[in-house]
């Protein structure tokens, strides 16, 4: 329990002041039609509020009602109020009123009573309580009976009072891994872990800049790439990009880094987005061959620690399933036949009948040429234990591991049994490593781990690209339920 200071002014109506002979603007009385005039007043006072959902008083609305000649019927009031806690910076939030001047045509109530809404009942601002954030939520006008409404009625001729009830809930997060991290024993290659972050209920969120933790999993060390992007429902890049100032400590153990998020929830609100955070990790050297699944994220305190696991897996270094494969393909330039190298970026993990999961396969060329295509057909069979569910994405990565080109969606076409996936694509790739200014192109492809599905890994699925028969294998792990 914390005791908060409330108090209140009114800004703004949607009314001509100078018509409606408005004053009181800014002030926590705000009137219209004059001095004798109707108005609204707001009185804030200290009292204790809970955080755990208990509603409280946020303060007493008062409509000072008289009759009055103004020139609408129909118009918003607009309140600020100003929560201060104990120990904790104040925090703005911002309601709106609507208002309904009645027209007196009886002299009598209810018929007469003007009205008074809330149109939206959670507050766009967060409040932050030792860290954690928070949404304040109206329940209401609660009158003299103990009833809470939505709507106030106010008889002419004087002052009617209610007291608004509010409670505080907690801005969660969901938080997950999207991919999972595969290297041998021993590779100094760097694996990139995707972690996607989104509302975890039908509101939008959007939070202050936030401290990020993240904990590698055994057997990986941060290398201190940090970049992010913004999603939308259909895996197209929508809104920010870029990298992220990121710090390193506790021997390359823990990454730290500031970032403010804007979310929503895309299964519950597919015009929302998500935010994904793409960070590099390298194999230790004497890394343990296992799966690690002691890795953890952590957004400051607004996260449930149960939903920010990270995992990662180091495999025997003999193993050949994870070696890129060459593949040639024909080229419109250099015209002919030009390689390609193909392979999955580390490996994807699920559980049976459990939520989907994201694969990323990287296209690069072979040489320090940038090869350019025609509309190359593309077949994908996943491994054991998946099934296609139909998302598909690409973006193009310059040197730097950052979004550099194009982006976007695609159509592809699923086969009955939903394990063959193809689609046609006129790509143009470079390689980073050899060519500064190529840039390599990367599918991220959505899978659903089947219902009866075996435990184990999986590395009998495959991509070929154009008309050869050269694949690159494709694999993926059924943990345990």
């Amino acid at each position: 329990m914390s005791t908060i200071t409330t108090s209140g002014t009114w800004p703004t109506i949607t009314m001509d002041p100078s018509a409606g002979r408005v004053t009181g603007l800014n002030t926590n009385y705000i009137k219209w039609g004059g001095s004798s005039g109707s108005g609204y007043e707001f009185n804030g006072h200290p009292v204790e509020a809970k955080l755990d959902g208990t509603e409280f008083v946020l303060g007493t609305f008062t409509h000072h009602n008289q009759p009055t000649n103004i020139p609408q019927e129909k118009f918003d009031v607009y309140l600020d109020v100003k929560v201060e806690f104990e120990g904790n910076p104040p925090a703005d939030l911002h309601f709106t009123f609507n208002h309904f001047e009645t027209p007196n045509t009886t002299g009598s109530s209810p018929v007469d009573d003007d009205l008074v809404d809330l149109p939206s009942f959670v507050s766009a601002e967060n409040v932050r309580v030792n860290g954690a954030a928070y949404k304040v939520e109206l329940s209401g006008f609660k009158g003299a009976d103990g009833s809470i409404v939505t709507q106030f009625r106010s008889p002419e001729g004087g002052s009617n009072s209610a007291d608004i009830i509010a409670k505080f809930s907690r801005t969660l997060l969901k938080v997950w891994q999207q991919n999972a991290i595969e290297r041998k024993s021993g590779s100094d290659e760097t694996a990139y872990v995707n972690v996607a972050v989104e509302s975890a209920s039908t509101g939008h969120v959007d939070t202050d800049p936030l401290t990020h933790t993240f904990k590698a999993p055994a057997g990986y060390v941060w290398s201190g790439y940090a970049a992010y992007a913004t999603y939308g429902a259909s895996g197209t890049v929508t809104g920010s990009s870029g990298a992220l100032q990121a710090h390193i400590s506790d021997g390359g153990k823990t990454l730290t880094f500031i970032n403010a998020l804007s979310v929503d929830n895309l299964e519950l609100d597919p015009n929302g987005k998500r935010m994904v955070y793409t960070l590099g990790l390298t194999p230790e050297k004497n890394a343990q061959v296992g799966r690690h699944d002691d890795g953890k994220v952590t957004i400051e305190s607004d996260v449930s620690t149960d939903t920010g696991k990270l995992i990662g897996t180091i495999i025997d270094a003999g193993a050949e399933d994870t070696d890129p494969v060459t593949i040639e393909v024909p080229a419109t330039s250099p015209s002919g036949t030009q390689q390609v190298i193909v392979r999955q970026d580390g490996s994807f993990e699920g559980r049976p009948g459990g939520e989907s999961v994201y694969m990323n396969v990287i296209v690069e060329s072979a040489t320090a040429q940038t090869i350019k295509t025609g509309g190359l057909k593309h077949t994908l069979t996943a491994p054991s234990g998946f099934e296609w569910d139909g998302y598909a994405a690409y973006a193009y990565y310059g040197s730097g591991n950052a979004v550099s080109g194009a982006a976007g969606a695609f159509q592809v076409q699923i086969s009955a049994d939903k394990k063959t996936l193809t689609f046609d694509h006129d790509f143009k790739v470079g390689n980073p490593a050899k060519d500064p200014k190529g840039k390599r192109l990367v599918y991220t492809l959505g899978l659903k781990p089947q219902q009866n599905a075996t435990v184990g890994r999986h590395v009998d699925g495959s991509i070929t690209i154009g008309t050869g028969t050269t694949a690159a294998k494709l694999k993926g792990t059924i943990a345990t339920p």
